[in-house]
C-alpha cells in the first residue's frame, strides 16, 4: 500500500507527531509512505494570516527518520504541499533547491486571495464563478517553475462549498478539465487522487468521471493521497481507490525518490 499526502505536528493543522505518524504507517502495512507537510507561501503573498511551517526543522526530522526507518520493505518520502500563488514561484524556486525532497505536490488553496475552502471565498460569487476562477487558479498553477510532481486534490474548492449541489461535474467543466488533463499529460506530471473529501458531494477528487477522462486522454501517472491530519485517517478508502484505478485500467501507482519517477503495482 502507497500514501503520499499526509501532514504531520510540523503543519499548523496537523493533529499527529511525525514520529508517530511514521510508525503508525509501517504498523498499518503501508510499505511507500510520504509526509507532506503544508508550506503556505501562498497564504503569506496573499495576505492572509498563517503559522508557518518550520520547513528546515522538519526536513531536519524527517530526514533522520529516513535514515532510521527505511529498509525491510518500508519506505518513507519526504515531501511538501506548496501552495500555489504567482508571487510566491520565486520564493519556492529558491527554498526548495536548499532541500532534498522526494516530491512536491502542488497545490491550489488560495483564488482571488482568499483560501476557497473558506466561507469567505464564496462570499458575492455564484457557484459559475467560484468554481472557474478556482480552476482558472489551477490552469495557471501548472506552469509553476519551481520543481513540482503531482497535482493535489484537483476539485478542492468543492469541499467546503456552500451550495446545494457542491459536485463538479466533467459535463458542466470539460474545457476546463480536458486542458487541465492534457496539460499534466503533456508535462508529465502526476494526478493526485485524494480521499479528504469533505461536503463535496463524491467520495474522492477527482472523482471517477474525471479519472476515467484522463486516462482516455492518455494519463497514466496517479497518486493517492489521504491527506491525513490525524492518524485515523490514514490510508482512508484505499481500496476503493485501487478498486476503481483498476477498472478504468491503471495498473500502477506513481511515486517519486529524490525527484526520480517510480511505478507501485496496484
Amino acid at each position: 500500500m502507497l500514501d503520499l499526502h499526509n501532514h504531520t505536528s510540523f503543519s499548523p493543522d496537523g493533529k499527529i507527531e511525525l514520529c508517530e505518524m511514521v510508525q503508525k504507517a509501517r504498523d498499518m502495512g503501508i510499505t511507500v509512505f510520504g509526509t507532506t507537510e503544508h508550506w503556505d507561501y501562498d497564504y503569506v503573498m496573499a495576505n492572509i494570516t498563517v503559522q508557518k511551517t518550520d520547513i528546515p526543522a522538519y526536513v531536519r526530522a524527517a530526514t533522520e527518520m529516513k535514515q532510521s526507518m527505511n529498509g525491510e520493505g518500508f519506505t518513507y518520502l519526504l515531501g511538501a504541499e506548496c501552495g500555489y500563488h504567482k508571487d510566491a514561484c520565486a520564493y519556492y524556486t529558491r527554498k526548495i533547491a536548499e532541500h532534498s525532497f522526494d516530491y512536491i505536490i502542488n497545490s491550489t488553496h488560495v483564488t482571488d486571495g482568499k483560501d476557497c475552502y473558506f466561507q469567505e471565498y464564496f462570499r458575492g460569487k455564484s457557484r459559475e464563478t467560484a468554481y472557474k476562477r478556482y480552476f482558472e487558479t489551477v490552469l495557471e498553477s501548472l506552469s509553476a517553475p519551481y520543481p513540482w510532481h503531482i497535482l493535489g486534490h484537483l476539485g478542492y474548492v468543492s469541499r467546503n462549498a456552500p451550495y446545494e449541489n457542491p459536485r463538479i461535474t466533467y459535463e458542466e467543466y470539460k474545457g476546463y478539465y480536458d486542458e487541465i488533463l492534457t496539460t499534466l499529460i503533456a508535462k508529465e506530471k502526476t494526478l493526485e487522487v485524494n480521499t479528504n473529501v469533505k461536503t463535496c458531494g463524491y467520495l474522492i477528487l477527482p472523482h471517477g468521471e474525471i479519472l476515467k477522462r484522463y486516462f482516455a486522454l492518455g494519463g497514466r501517472r496517479v497518486s493517492f493521497g489521504s491527506d491525513a491530519h490525524r492518524a485515523d485517517s490514514m490510508l482512508q478508502s484505499y481500496e476503493l481507490v485501487i478498486g476503481l484505478l483498476k477498472s478504468i485500467g491503471f495498473n500502477s501507482l506513481t511515486y517519486y525518490v529524490n525527484g526520480e519517477e517510480r511505478q507501485f503495482p496496484i
